[in-house]
Parts: structure tokens; C-alpha cells; sequence
């Protein structure tokens, strides 16, 4: 996914709704850091199991690690909780904040505005695009420090237990990343159609419920349910379009990872036989790379909500553009 200079720009505008909570959000930073640490340091114990307590039956080694490993997983979890929590509250303000400043520039508008504008359009923007705009501006720093850093950190610690599986893992990696990169292209017009079909449901139930009387009065009370459902219909259509790109996207990739970590466990289990590598060390990279796995999953999902929250910012901007009426300036 591409981001132009434009983009850029309007999500850095709207990342100043963040700087009132900035020091919650270095917290969530620092949570999210410490959080990829402890990630990569249980793989690496793993290879300490095996090749130190396991093989050399050592039973006070193994529960030593074991305690070591227990007590990193329970950190781990609090401080994900921890994490958690702030960003919710984080949320909730910068929520706050945007609808304030949307809501507040819609009343100082002109009339004109209002007239050639539905009423579904602009609840549509309030609720829809204000979410995945707080999701973007509030989401996308901490989740950058979790992912790119933790690609490379993994990288770096295969590369330290062997060189050749390193640069093996390297050849391999960019495969995990093709089928995503591929269908969030694909995706990127059909999710732009979806919000434009939401927006005319929100439009039509506000022209609707606002002229009901007028519709039965005139007995058209099956010619807007006719309508109704053809929108209905339109935008399910466009639904099973991107969850078709998005079952394709996940078969694909899952067979991706399967042939990369057998392809690996195969070179491995070579380099094992010609005595250049251990079975820790082996199994501690198997680790690693499935956590490699996992990363690209939530790097396709991170494309996305940016994808989502960059249009949604652009509609939201369109608002804030609007010249207010003179006397109110």
C-alpha cells in the first residue's frame, strides 16, 4: 500500500487531536516495546530447554527455565492488559475531541451546505468515519512499533543463532508479505465503494424517517421499501466481493506459511544431520518463524485500518474545509 505526500499530510493533521494525551500514548509506546521484548525471549528459551536441560537431563536447568518462561508469559500479559486499557481510555478522548470539532463546524455552516447534503450523510460521517479516524491516529504508532521492529529484531536473533538460516529466513520472508500487499490493492476500491454504499443506506433511512408522513400520505410505503433493498442488496454484493478477496488473500497465505516452515524445518533438519546446527536452535528459529506468521496477519489487518482510517480522514476533511457562514467567522 502506497501512501502519497497528500496522505501523509492529513494524517499528520489529524494526529494533533493525540497531543493532549501524549504522555499516555509514550506509556503505550513503551508498553508496546517492552511487549515485542518479552515476545522474542521466550523462542530463545525454548532452544536453552532443549539443548541444555533436555538433552543433558538437567531437571534443575528445565525448572529454572520453565519458572523463567512462566513468569515472561504472565508479564507478558499484564503488560498487554495494561496497554489495553490505556488505549481504551485514549480512544474514548480523542472520540471525544473529533466529534466536538466536527459537530461544532457543521453548526456554523451555511445552510446552503445542509441543502445539497443529506441528513444519512453527515450521521454517517459523525458515527462511521470519526471510528476508524480515532482507530488510525490512535492505533497506528503503537502498532508500528510492535510489527516493523519485530520483523527486524527476529531476523536478527535467527541471524545470531545461524547465519545460513538467516539469510534462508530472509530469501523466504518476502512471500509472507506478496499475497497482502496483492489483495489489499484489490481491496482498496471495493472497500471506497462500501463506505459510499453505507453512507446512501444512512442516507435513505434519514430521508425516510424524516418525510414519513409525506410517504404514507401518499400510500409509497412499498416503493421505499423497494429502494431500501436495493441498496441493501448493492452493498452485499460489494461485501461478498471483498470477503471473497479476503478468503483468497487468507488461503493463499496460509499456504505460504505452511511451505515456508517445511521448506525451513527441512533445511534445518539438514544442517542438524551435517552437525552445523543443535535441535534448540532449530526449534527456537521454527519459533520465531511462525511468529514471523503471525506478524503478517496483523500487517494485512494494519493496512487496512489505515486504508480505511486515510479515506475516512479525507471525507472528515472535506467537512472541516467548509467555509463557515461570514457572521460566524
Amino acid at each position: 500500500m502506497k501512501i502519497d505526500k497528500n496522505q501523509f499530510k492529513l494524517f499528520l493533521k489529524f494526529l494533533r487531536y493525540l497531543l493532549p494525551y501524549r504522555k499516555k500514548q509514550i506509556i503505550v509506546l513503551i508498553l508496546a516495546g517492552g511487549d515485542v521484548l518479552l515476545g522474542l525471549v521466550n523462542p530463545y528459551l525454548s532452544k536453552l530447554v532443549v539443548d541444555k536441560a533436555i538433552l543433558n537431563r538437567n531437571i534443575k536447568l528445565f525448572i529454572i527455565l520453565g519458572l523463567a518462561g512462566t513468569a515472561i508469559f504472565i508479564a507478558n500479559g499484564l503488560v498487554a492488559a495494561l496497554s489495553s486499557l490505556l488505549k481504551r481510555g485514549i480512544r474514548l478522548k480523542v472520540n471525544f475531541d473529533i466529534n466536538k470539532s466536527v459537530f461544532s463546524h457543521l453548526q456554523r455552516l451555511p445552510l446552503g451546505f445542509f441543502h445539497d447534503k443529506s441528513t444519512g450523510e453527515h450521521m454517517y460521517k459523525i458515527n462511521s468515519d470519526i471510528e476508524r479516524t480515532v482507530d488510525l491516529i490512535v492505533s497506528v504508532p503503537e502498532e508500528s512499533i510492535t510489527i516493523f521492529p519485530t520483523v527486524l529484531l527476529t531476523l536478527i536473533i535467527i541471524f545470531h543463532l545461524n547465519w545460513q538460516m538467516a539469510i534462508f529466513s530472509i530469501l523466504l520472508t518476502p512471500m509472507l508479505y506478496l499475497p497482502s500487499y496483492y489483495f489489499t490493492r484489490r481491496m482498496h476500491a471495493v472497500w471506497k465503494t462500501l463506505f459510499k454504499n453505507e453512507e446512501r443506506i444512512f442516507t435513505r433511512l434519514g430521508e425516510v424517517f424524516s418525510h414519513m408522513y409525506l410517504i404514507k400520505a401518499a400510500g409509497k410505503e412499498k416503493k421505499e421499501i423497494g429502494n431500501y433493498l436495493k441498496a441493501l442488496i448493492e452493498n452485499i454484493r460489494m461485501q461478498i466481493k471483498n470477503t471473497r478477496l479476503e478468503v483468497s488473500n487468507n488461503f493463499i497465505q496460509g499456504g505460504f506459511n505452511r511451505l515456508i516452515l517445511g521448506v525451513l524445518a527441512l533445511f534445518g533438519g539438514l544442517q542438524i544431520i551435517r552437525g552445523r546446527m543443535s535441535m534448540g536452535t532449530l526449534t527456537a528459529i521454527i519459533i520465531y518463524v511462525g511468529q514471523l506468521n503471525g506478524l503478517q496477519g496483523r500487517l494485512a489487518y494494519f493496512f487496512q485500518r489505515v486504508t480505511y482510517g486515510l479515506i475516512s480522514c479525507k471525507r472528515l476533511e472535506e467537512i472541516l474545509q467548509e467555509k463557515p457562514t461570514a457572521r460566524e467567522v
